[in-house]
């Protein structure tokens, strides 16, 4: 018998400090633990450990009680959560028919 879901999300919820503040070479040694720990694939591991997008509200909040509001880093242009990049080069002018 493995390790319930909801067991999984809450370790990573705690896992998540821990890999936001490592070095690099800790961050290896952390995401073979949790692969190994969870059975997620590595990949998984390290998108849910950097974004930190729980399906729970509980465990979003566990999260936040850590100081971990990964969301709120990524505010790009206009709050929209994208990266800001660069500026548009076309008009509206050259886009109407």
């Amino acid at each position: 018998m493995g390790v319930q879901r909801q067991s999984k999300w809450e370790y990573l919820a705690r896992m998540q400090g821990r890999y936001l503040k490592a070095t690099k070479r800790e961050k290896g040694t952390l995401l073979d633990e949790v692969v190994e720990v969870t059975g997620y694939h590595r990949l998984h591991v390290v998108r849910v450990l950097r974004h930190g997008r729980f399906p729970d509200r509980q465990l979003a909040s566990l999260v936040a009680e850590q100081g971990l509001a990964t969301a709120s880093r990524r505010q790009g242009a206009g709050g929209s959560g994208r990266p800001p990049g660069r500026p548009r080069v076309y008009s509206s002018v050259g886009l109407s028919h």
